[in-house]
């Protein structure tokens, strides 16, 4: 990329869905799925993907939507550890098999703390010297 290159950014939005629920919804309300936004931040031939979907076609038509770009997708970022920011990871990674996946490890554990206290999930990090980031593995102790 040259000095002089832009970046663009633009935003996927898969819509609102309905879920299945323990709890019974008052009469005539549906449960319902917030809309999922992930962000793309493309330059000239590279792109980064900011958060994924949840479902199979949620992620497949996230991903068909990043190709339309026509850009190499380098990584993806992960911005907190809402199940909803990273579940489709996996999938993803199916179309997108050379990107990064990146996160920080307080983004990842900070939402289960209030849930599970004393046993907040741990994630397996990679730690990258040059950004302060760390790449997610699975759900271990971080070094």
């Amino acid at each position: 990329m040259s000095a002089n290159s832009e970046l663009s950014i633009n935003v996927h939005v898969a819509p609102m869905r309905g879920f299945v629920t323990s709890a019974a919804p008052p009469a005539g309300i549906r449960a319902m799925w917030s809309p999922l936004c992930s962000t793309l931040i493309a330059g000239e031939r590279d792109a980064i993907l900011v958060d994924t979907t949840i479902t199979y076609d949620q992620v497949d038509r996230l991903a068909d939507w990043v190709e339309r770009f026509g850009k190499q997708v380098a990584g993806v970022v992960i911005t907190r550890g809402h199940s909803d920011h990273w579940i489709g990871l996996a999938r993803l990674q199916e179309r997108f098999p050379h990107a990064r996946f990146e996160a920080t490890e307080e983004g990842m554990r900070a939402p289960w703390r209030g849930l599970f206290p004393a046993r907040s999930p741990r994630f397996r990090c990679r730690r990258n010297c040059s950004t302060g980031t760390r790449s997610i593995s699975t759900a271990t102790s971080c070094a």
